[in-house]
């Protein structure tokens, strides 16, 4: 489960320079991953073998040149940043997991799903989303099942969960919560 994948986690070192922090920046915070809530519902892929990239706590401000990744990762943790825009993002297939909790995220760009095909699991936790319009890039991605918003100034919004239910209709567990249609 999650367990698993964060005590994988916590074995890999930082990352390589090339996810845009410099040679001066700070050693990074060890990585947190996001707790699934009492409900059980955790990301799917948490039980995949290979290691997540782990680029938090760097205080990255753009994402950029992930091409030298060479789309060799299933999931890659973005948390604890200074990441305002959810772009940049070259054609990664491989890629299921998008952990970005914990960064400054108040636009998600267009074209996210020609990039991120694959992409099942997107956590956008403690991030600065406003408006209900911010998340509308979210529904071309079609394989996006599991999708955390908590702790957005958008979750604010009257009935903001059916908004994203209505505009992503492929995601089956919303906010650590499973999605019930009712008829």
């Amino acid at each position: 489960g999650l367990g698993l994948l964060q005590r994988k986690a916590n074995r890999w070192a930082a990352p390589p320079a090339f996810f845009g922090a410099s040679s001066g920046a700070p050693h990074a915070r060890p990585c947190r991953q996001p707790r699934a809530s009492a409900a059980g519902a955790e990301p799917r892929g948490a039980g995949d073998s290979r290691p997540p990239a782990l680029v938090c706590g760097y205080k990255i401000p753009v994402i950029e040149n992930l091409g030298a990744t060479l789309d060799q990762f299933d999931a890659i943790d973005f948390s604890d940043n200074e990441i305002r825009k959810l772009d940049g993002f070259p054609l990664l297939r491989r890629l299921k997991t998008l952990l970005v909790n914990n960064n400054r995220i108040c636009r998600i760009g267009e074209g996210l799903d020609q990039a991120l095909p694959c992409l099942t699991e997107l956590i956008l936790t403690n991030n600065s989303l406003m408006e209900l319009g911010d998340l509308d890039p979210l529904a071309s991605l079609r394989s996006l099942t599991y999708l955390s918003i908590l702790r957005n100034p958008v979750t604010n919004k009257k009935h903001y969960r059916l908004y994203v239910i209505y505009k992503v209709p492929q995601v089956r567990v919303l906010d650590f919560q499973k999605v019930k249609l009712k008829f």
